[in-house]
């Protein structure tokens, strides 16, 4: 388990941090298929994700998840 401490230190090196088992399986399962079906990203071709990229005010928020 990573401490505040040390989230907070790998977020300021790296910009992102990977924490395991923070969102149910099921949920990205689902996350993923709407992301095929309404935005058409390609998600069994992960050579083609970078041309789905945006900053971030640009993307289109998904309503449903655990930060509301």
């Amino acid at each position: 388990m990573l401490s505040a401490r040390s989230l907070s230190s790998i977020l300021q090196d790296r910009g992102w941090a990977c924490v395991e088992n923070a969102v149910p399986l099921d949920f990205c399962e689902k996350l993923l298929d709407v992301l095929k079906s309404e935005l058409a990203v390609p998600t069994d071709e992960p050579s083609r994700w970078d041309n789905f990229g945006s900053e971030m005010r640009k993307l289109v928020m998904v309503w449903g998840n655990q930060m509301q």
